[in-house]
């Protein structure tokens, strides 16, 4: 899946007054979906259609009428963003508390002891195993009952926890369909034998489990939630409104 990248800019301008600011940022999006359309808003609130971005991180809003205001709220709490005639708003959510996020402290290898053991957790593409080949010797891939793996090979046989964790890291941040589900953190500065596992989609999950015996200490330090809804309704009549949506 092709990762586009994201721009977002902002400039506002006094001529008079001779003062100006602008920024812009720009970064890869976890996702190739995004949306452009122009929906008419009435005074109902209505959730923002996100269409098949699956985590929306910008969203913008163009007032396309000569009446009334386009407002904007989140979560549908109240509705204090408003965008007149041929105004434009920029609205960047903050997802940060809603991305699932688990930790793993590993073990050294004892004579092959890792060997075929695993650990199990969730993603946006389905349920996943994190299985070890010690010593990349052939080990059959144990029946897990996961839809994805990931195959840890660089393990070596008494390897010690340190050692084992560097080789997890190593192999999960090669394994491109992985890393379209997770992104996988390692500092051996700070922790040797620790590895931080945090998804790349808001939602709901199944907590990453020790399912294979490694011996392994897991954790979960966030729980997944389903990410922030934007809403948006007219204060009057209706108002023709263009929105894009892009990812996170």
């Amino acid at each position: 899946m092709a990762k586009p990248t994201i721009v977002s800019a902002v400039t506002l301008s006094n001529n008079t007054a001779r003062l100006s600011f602008s920024t812009s940022q720009s970064f890869i999006g976890n996702e190739e979906s995004s949306s452009v359309k122009v929906t008419t808003l009435t005074t109902s609130s209505g959730l923002v259609d996100v269409d098949t971005v699956l985590t929306p991180k910008y969203f913008a809003f163009q007032h396309q009428g000569t009446e009334g205001s386009v407002l904007i709220s989140l979560d549908n709490v109240a509705f204090d963003m408003e965008v007149a005639p041929g105004d434009s708003a920029l609205v960047r959510l903050r997802n940060l508390d809603k991305f699932e996020t688990g930790t793993v402290t590993t073990v050294a290898d004892v004579s092959d002891s890792l060997d075929a053991k695993y650990l199990t957790l969730d993603g946006n593409s389905g349920t996943w195993a994190i299985w070890i080949d010690v010593d990349d010797g052939g080990t059959v891939e144990p029946a897990h009952g996961m839809t994805n793996s990931a195959e840890i090979i660089s393990i070596v046989t008494n390897d010690t926890a340190a050692a084992v964790a560097l080789a997890i890291f190593t192999d999960l941040s090669a394994d491109t369909a992985f890393l379209e589900d997770f992104t996988v953190t390692y500092n051996a500065l700070t922790d040797d034998d620790f590895l931080t596992i945090t998804d790349n989609f808001t939602g709901t999950r199944t907590n990453l489990a020790d399912t294979g015996t490694t011996g392994f200490t897991v954790a979960t330090t966030q729980e997944g939630a389903a990410g922030r809804s934007v809403y948006a309704k007219a204060s009057a009549g209706s108002i023709e409104t263009l929105i894009a949506i892009m990812p996170g």
